[in-house]
């Protein structure tokens, strides 16, 4: 009889090793094929397993939910499955359940509650997202969480210490950056080390100048090289810092190739032109550089009501540059520009009086009329200009969320970065009128981050973009 009971235990442990067995490799032949992009075998294998208990395949399956991916966006189906498999313990699961608790829609107190429950369960588990989030919850105050900058710091140390990235970024920006020669830049090295873009270029700097490091031409070089191989706004910044590293004195620039066609047509009367040349002339970098031709040059423009060269003029009477400095001429060339339809001149304009700047009377109503009257023209800058007028409630208007929302609609469709990165972060948080939808954020963003321009805002949209492709929810600044 004792014979039999040690014969059926050992066949108990084998069928249940080959069980083992088998739900493993259906784990990774399901992680294999969502991989591919086969997401409904994905689903076939991993379904199966789910129904049986097993807590990955739960989780796995709400991820798969929660993104769309072989399946309908269902947030009901996400959190059944996050929380069967955060019950057993799984901290990916529980992260994510605190993600979709949390961020998923407008949540109530009582979701607050529960959402950051299961981020410190995940935290206490040491998974380091969930340690992150944590401490920007802390560092902002947010969810009914009282702001606790010391809990903040605590939680992103715990996670940089597991190469957090963004969490490392958040201890480089409030302890070393911008901090004295004596602060180490621990972090920083760190993160560079990592291989973040961001990370590279401080790095660099600080060997450039013996920011908390010795000063280091060879190492700045190495560091600032890396950053610049990549993309974004830090990439160029990087490029900048090397040419002036291993170029500190450039030569001056030689003449345009078509400056003699440009300076004849200039002297032809022709008011482009002349103001083409003033502004060469006004480049001190080039070999041309002389401020009294120029200032002769863009005047002869500018009595010609050509706009461009009458912003010019104002803003060299504004700066003092080759002219005495004058609010009363920077104003009267202002208005001038802003007259004839000089865009950027209508903006400044509605800034000075809005403001009461320049030694204009503050006028908010008239403000209001030259910012109106910039976005009629279909310019994006003062399109976006209009949408923070109302998101604010600037220039004697009232807060309306829902005119701010379609000016920025109007900014981002004319091309402007920085609405089109405003629309995918409002659409992602889902606040201020507007509606939470995720797949808009995704466009938006997309659209904002497909410009070429090196812009940071491009960058921040690229950022945004990959942390959302992992399901992560916003890294909130300190308000």
């Amino acid at each position: 009889m004792r014979g039999l009971s040690v014969r059926i235990s050992v066949l108990f442990l084998v069928l249940l090793a080959a069980a083992n067995t088998t739900f493993a490799a259906a784990l990774d032949d399901g992680k294999a094929a969502f991989e591919k992009g086969d997401y409904e075998r994905a689903l076939s294998l991993w379904r199966p397993l789910a129904e049986q208990g097993n807590a990955e395949a739960q989780r796995d399956l709400g991820w798969m939910y929660e993104t769309a991916k072989g399946v309908a966006r269902d947030e009901a189906q996400a959190t059944q499955w996050y929380s069967r498999a955060a019950e057993q313990g799984d901290a990916k699961a529980q992260y994510r359940l605190g993600v979709v608790t949390l961020y998923g829609h407008t949540s109530t107190p009582v979701e607050h509650e529960l959402g950051l429950s299961w981020f410190e369960k995940a935290a206490s588990q040491g998974y380091a997202p969930a340690q992150r989030q944590l401490g920007a919850i802390y560092e902002v105050g947010d969810f009914g969480v009282p702001k606790n900058d010391a809990l903040a710091v605590s939680w992103f140390r715990n996670a940089a210490e597991q190469s957090d990235v963004p969490s490392l970024q958040r201890l480089v920006s409030r302890f070393e950056f911008g901090h004295d020669a004596t602060t180490p830049r621990t972090w920083t090295r760190k993160l560079a080390e990592l291989g973040d873009l961001t990370g590279e270029y401080f790095l660099g700097l600080a060997y450039i100048h013996g920011l908390g490091v010795p000063e280091d031409r060879d190492q700045a070089i190495y560091w600032l090289e890396k950053a610049a191989s990549q993309h974004g706004f830090s990439a160029s910044l990087a490029k900048v810092s090397l040419e002036q590293i291993e170029n500190p004195n450039p030569p001056l620039m030689p003449p345009p190739p078509d400056f003699d066609a440009i300076r004849s047509e200039a002297l032809s009367g022709n008011a482009k032109a002349q103001h083409k040349l003033g502004e060469i002339y006004q480049d001190k970098n080039s070999t041309l550089h002389d401020d009294a031709a120029s200032v002769v040059w863009l005047r002869k423009a500018a009595d010609q009501r050509y706009a461009p060269a009458e912003a010019s003029l104002a803003d060299l009477y504004f700066a003092g540059k080759g002219l005495p400095k004058s609010d009363e001429l920077f104003v009267y060339w202002l208005r001038r520009a802003a007259e004839d339809g000089n865009v950027k001149s209508q903006l400044k304009l509605s800034t000075g009086y809005s403001r009461g700047w320049f030694g204009l009377p503050k006028d908010e109503a008239l403000g209001l009329k030259w910012k109106i009257t910039a976005a009629n023209t279909g310019n994006d800058e003062a399109l976006l200009e209009m949408g923070r007028t109302y998101q604010f409630g600037r220039s004697g208007v009232s807060k309306d969320q829902a005119k701010a929302m379609d000016w920025f609609q109007q900014a981002a469709e004319h091309g402007n970065i920085q609405a089109q990165y405003w629309l995918g972060m409002e659409y992602e948080r889902g606040r201020n009128g507007v509606p939470k939808d995720i797949d808009k954020a995704l466009f938006w963003l997309r659209k904002a981050a497909d410009h070429d321009d090196g812009d940071i805002t491009q960058e921040a949209a690229e950022q945004a973009l990959t942390r959302l492709e992992k399901g992560e929810p916003p890294l909130y600044l300190p308000r």
